[in-house]
């Protein structure tokens, strides 16, 4: 049976995440901006209020383009209703992970039963990581969220069976707002954790994946800014599909890069810190999971990652 929100002890738990997650990921949102790329992104966004250019992020005049715009309409939208302030810039991190929440609660719910998705729901509101992270203004928060929602839309449809038309379109919908949020790696982490996923566990083949609705849904969500940016600045395709995508993995950008680069052992490290406590917990188990879910766990870990 599928659960529902009207079903008491779904309805208890909903309760309890917001009850957790709420205090713990909106307070002090309105402490001052820490990072260089929060008062970037909050006069990205004020500029295109102001400017009412909602096509082209400005930063004073001269076009940005090193990330899409979704983070920055919705801070503008922000800033339109409540005015300028820290918290109006961080807002939009703060709910992207509470979404983030809620969505893996569900999953959990669908694949492992109510206890395991509370558990996981719980666990990725109160992290570390999540605890520092959405008190800064960041595209990285909602893309999690815009992933969130890709593989729910893939595991829920997956497990339930057919939907007939519908099947699989918030996956789609989920990978092409991840590609709003930062770019083509939007669309390519979640064709790899699927086509993973469908080589791990011979569930489904592509011809299950009713992709031409999905590219449909795809390309009505995620094309529409991309060409209209590519009408306006014929660098688009320079800057942020060659150098921004391709020479980045490669690590031979020709523009001023200001990342850090970290290690792989440097990367699991962070990641294990990031995720603490809970991340103690997952190196303390042992034992095999013999539940029919568990097929899923490969796609999970990698989509964690």
């Amino acid at each position: 049976m599928r659960p529902s929100y009207r079903n008491t002890p779904d309805r208890r738990q909903l309760l309890l995440l917001l009850a957790v997650s709420v205090p713990f990921l909106f307070a002090k949102l309105g402490m001052p901006l820490l990072d260089p790329d929060e008062g970037l992104y909050a006069s990205i966004a004020r500029e295109m209020l102001e400017r009412g250019d909602w096509a082209i992020p400005h930063i004073n005049g001269v076009p940005y383009l090193e990330k899409p715009p979704l983070y920055f309409w919705l801070t503008a939208f922000t800033f339109a209703l409540f005015g300028y302030s820290e918290w109006a810039v961080r807002l939009w991190s703060a709910l992207a992970t509470l979404g983030a929440v809620l969505l893996t609660w569900r999953i959990g719910l669908h694949l492992c039963g109510r206890r395991a998705g509370l558990l996981a729901g719980l666990v990725l509101a109160t992290v570390v990581g999540n605890g520092l992270y959405v008190r800064k203004a960041s595209t990285d928060q909602l893309f999690v969220f815009c992933l969130a929602l890709a593989m729910y839309g893939f595991l829920d449809d997956v497990e339930r069976g057919s939907r007939g038309r519908t099947r699989f379109l918030w996956f789609y919908a989920g990978a092409a707002l991840a590609v709003l949020a930062k770019g083509f790696i939007g669309l390519l982490f979640p064709l790899l954790i699927v086509g993973i996923g469908l080589a791990w566990t011979r569930r489904l083949s592509w011809r299950d994946l009713n992709l031409v609705r999905g590219t449909a849904v795809f390309v009505l969500i995620a094309a529409p800014w991309h060409v209209l940016a590519a009408l306006h600045s014929p660098t688009l395709f320079e800057f942020y599909v060659i150098d921004n995508h391709l020479l980045r993995f490669l690590d031979a950008r020709r523009f001023v890069e200001d990342d850090v680069p970290i290690s792989t052992v440097g990367f699991l490290v962070a990641s294990f810190l990031w995720a603490f406590p809970w991340s103690v917990f997952a190196l303390a188990r042992s034992e095999p999971d013999e539940a029919p879910a568990a097929r899923w766990r490969p796609v999970i870990v990698i989509w964690a990652l």
